[in-house]
């Protein structure tokens, strides 16, 4: 029988929207005020978290493009072969090339616009056909994950920086040295603490990628807003583990969340993490120590 702190961790991980995760609590006897601590804690608004759109490139490699597409299209997953290109797509998944990848038969499995659970449940069959025709990755892939921005206002979108910068030491320990800082990667630490106030001072989202030169290649993509209306997360390694990738995506969606009216103060580890559950802690601490 799992206790009642474990049904409650239980609701905010299944549940797609904050109504149902506001029935459910109440289906277990806790009351409103509870209920709006317990929505605080765990970095949920009120307002619809299955509103958040995203969508994910996986780089990948030792799998021709085409059968990659075609593998797709058999587990019911639309999915078509495209030379290199940068359109966003609402029904199918491209496969493109990406000149950044090295090994065999290098891709760039690029999702459609997905939202909510049956967007999770599509990136899991993804993954699933990725690993049985043993698509491969290496140090040179990443995992990157794309939201968009409809829903979230400049004063969010700001503390989202300033919120990853302050947490880069943390996020860092559970991701592999190669994606710690590298060029397509690259780390806030060289602003220093500089970069806190300059942050503070941006009225736009302009401002901000004038901060980083208006160059896409750090770990949170400050001009992604420009072509596909998306904040991009760049740092997570190459992988095509749903586990690792579902707990890396609902990292950043409770990470937006938090960002709409929290800045955090300061963190040393994933325990000091303010908007995750303690089982999502257990998984990333478990990253931490296989990482170390």
């Amino acid at each position: 029988m799992a206790t009642l702190n474990q049904q409650i961790e239980n609701i905010f991980e299944t549940q797609t929207s904050a109504s149902a995760i506001t029935r459910s609590l109440r289906n277990l006897g806790i009351g409103q005020h509870e209920i709006s601590t317990l929505f605080f804690q765990y970095g949920v608004t009120k307002q619809s978290i299955a509103n958040i759109t995203f969508g994910v490139e996986i780089e990948c490699y030792n799998v021709e493009r085409e059968e990659i597409a075609q593998r797709l299209r058999e587990a019911g997953v639309a999915c078509y072969v495209e030379g290199y290109n940068h359109r966003d797509h609402r029904d199918h998944f491209k496969v493109v090339t990406d000149a950044s990848l090295h090994g065999n038969n290098t891709a760039e499995v690029v999702s459609p616009i997905l939202k909510g659970k049956k967007g999770m449940q599509t990136l899991e069959k993804v993954c699933k056909v990725l690993n049985e025709i043993n698509a491969k990755v290496n140090k040179s892939c990443g995992l990157h994950v794309h939201f968009g921005l409809d829903k979230v206002d400049f004063a969010t979108y700001r503390n989202i920086f300033i919120n990853y910068a302050k947490l880069e030491s943390v996020i860092d320990s559970f991701m592999p040295q190669s994606r710690r800082n590298n060029t397509y990667c690259k780390t806030f630490r060289a602003y220093g603490n500089n970069i806190y106030e300059m942050l503070q001072y941006a009225n736009s989202k302009d401002d901000v990628a004038n901060i980083f030169s208006g160059d896409r290649y750090f770990k949170v993509n400050p001009v992604a807003y420009r072509r596909h209306n998306t904040i991009e997360f760049r740092q997570h390694s190459g992988t095509t583990d749903f586990e690792k990738m579902s707990n890396w995506i609902e990292f950043l969606k409770a990470l937006i969340e938090f960002s709409k009216s929290h800045r955090i103060e300061s963190a040393n580890s994933v325990n000091d993490l303010p908007f995750i559950s303690t089982s999502r802690k257990a998984f990333f601490n478990n990253r931490v120590a296989a990482l170390a």
